[in-house]
């Protein structure tokens, strides 16, 4: 993400897998994706990443990585993420090429889950926190903050909350939830 006054977070990286039922990975995708809105990287964000605007210069723009990511996942019916914050990343992104999340795909956040089987709450973990309180293996070569590592580390945690509490909340669960811990806010 690139961030400035208007916090736009301009995507440069789509990073994902696809699984089973079970959040078994059965695919990854892994695409760099040029810039063009930002010319310099927020200096925070590049000592996070492992990425410089030198490796996005080659990359293909966000119009075509996107069409791509949605033929990829064409044949499934869920977009799960850590966080629904990342929804609407993307939506915005997309928005500003004139492109849209295709209709078909549900969405799901894995973050949340985490949190209702963990602690009936809502609160947001870091997936960092998610993972090493599941004590889940971290592979050599993973890094939190990649697109994909993330979304594997994201698929692990989906499989292991399924092997130790059974089936996941649906997101209707999720979403009543939310409802009932979310203090509505005074009509102005």
């Amino acid at each position: 993400g690139f961030l400035d006054g208007n916090s736009y977070d301009e995507i440069i990286e789509i990073g994902a897998v696809k699984t089973d039922e079970e959040y078994h990975q059965i695919d990854g995708f892994r695409r760099l994706v040029r810039p063009t809105i930002y010319r310099k990287m927020n200096p925070y964000i590049q000592k996070i990443l492992a990425i410089t605007m030198n490796d996005l210069q080659d990359a293909d723009p966000l119009q075509q990585v996107a069409r791509e990511f949605f033929s990829w996942c064409s044949d499934c019916d869920t977009l799960i993420a850590w966080s629904g914050n990342d929804f609407g990343v993307l939506e915005k992104n997309l928005k500003h090429i004139g492109m849209t999340i295709p209709a078909a795909l549900g969405r799901y956040d894995v973050q949340m889950a985490y949190a209702y089987r963990i602690e009936k709450s809502i609160r947001n973990y870091a997936l960092k926190t998610a993972v090493e309180s599941m004590e889940l293996p971290e592979p050599e070569d993973q890094a939190y903050h990649d697109a994909y590592c993330d979304a594997q580390f994201t698929a692990a945690i989906g499989r292991a909350l399924m092997e130790r509490y059974g089936p996941l909340p649906t997101a209707e669960e999720l979403q009543s939830l939310k409802d009932t811990l979310v203090k509505p806010k005074k009509p102005k």
